[in-house]
């Protein structure tokens, strides 16, 4: 069996952008190695998901652990691995390269988001979703805090949706 516990716990790590990399490329490393299984620790957000996430107890530490080697996609350091074996998996996994496949929420948790917020029906109009990253980066001497004339330049040269007045949904963690 395959996992990414980080002793029992998905969340160690990241946050819920970074579990959802975690599981996503555990999920592409079972299919692509064809191993045996994969499970996650138990994790909060698992039935938020249509697709399935196995989940157990993690009680035992016969695992071998295997760390990202590199923040970006490393196919010739998987390839190198025996998949038949136990393996915990550490690492962020951040290239789409190792998601086989996007995981999808249900759709009574869209539903339900839909109502409180207010939007019954985006489909029609445009929609553009900005994540703007601040928290722990703001004094982190090796992140560089982007200002609004980024944001702006890049809305005006990258995206029409910004001059055809659709939807700009803008999130933070600060």
């Amino acid at each position: 069996m395959i996992t990414c516990s980080n002793n029992n716990d998905v969340k160690t790590g990241g946050h819920l952008g970074n579990q959802i990399m975690r599981i996503m490329a555990l999920i592409g490393f079972a299919k692509n190695y064809i191993t045996s299984s994969y499970s996650i620790p138990q994790w909060k957000y698992a039935d938020f998901f249509k697709n399935f996430l196995p989940q157990y107890n993690f009680t035992h530490n016969n695992y071998t652990v295997i760390n990202e080697p590199l923040f970006h996609f490393t196919p010739e350091f998987w390839d190198n691995i025996n998949w038949k074996q136990d393996i915990d998996l550490i690492g962020f996994f951040q290239s789409p390269k190792y998601w086989p496949k996007k995981l999808e929420f249900k759709d009574e948790y869209i539903d339900f988001i839909k109502g409180k917020y207010g939007f019954d029906d985006i489909a029609p109009v445009p929609t553009l979703a900005i994540s703007v990253r601040r928290g722990d980066f703001v004094d982190h001497p090796d992140y560089y805090q982007l200002g609004i004339d980024y944001y702006l330049g890049a809305l005006q040269a990258h995206f029409p949706v910004y001059e055809a007045k659709g939807r700009i949904f803008i999130f933070s963690d600060d």
